[in-house]
């Protein structure tokens, strides 16, 4: 929904997806207004920050289309679900590249 016209989202404002999420919160099932709000307001801007233009010009309009659905995972073996206890670290070599050290949990 908020992601821009150039991309093929609408370009709207966050308080259209208050809307949307306040409706969503409607639905018995919890997890489909979670799909949709990590999708929406997690991950997809995310990539359309972060991205490159190819990746943004692929994934995004991919996942605006309804042909993908975005999604993330924190976990890792001992800290599971909580952030604050990530163990995970990113090592800046000169901007040329990064060290990752760390173990993620893949949960499909």
């Amino acid at each position: 929904m908020r992601l821009p016209k150039k991309l093929g989202g609408n370009g709207l404002d966050i308080w259209h997806h208050v809307v949307l999420a306040e409706e969503l919160a409607r639905i018995p099932s919890g997890g489909i207004g979670m799909g949709v709000t990590i999708h929406n307001d997690m991950v997809a801007p995310m990539i359309s920050v972060y991205g490159s233009t190819p990746e943004c010009e692929h994934v995004l309009r991919m996942a605006i289309k309804g042909d993908i659905l975005l999604a993330h995972s924190i976990s890792e073996k001992e800290s599971g679900a909580d952030i604050s206890n990530i163990s995970t670290q990113v090592i800046d070599k000169s901007k040329d590249y990064y060290i990752i050290n760390g173990e993620k949990d893949i949960h499909l």
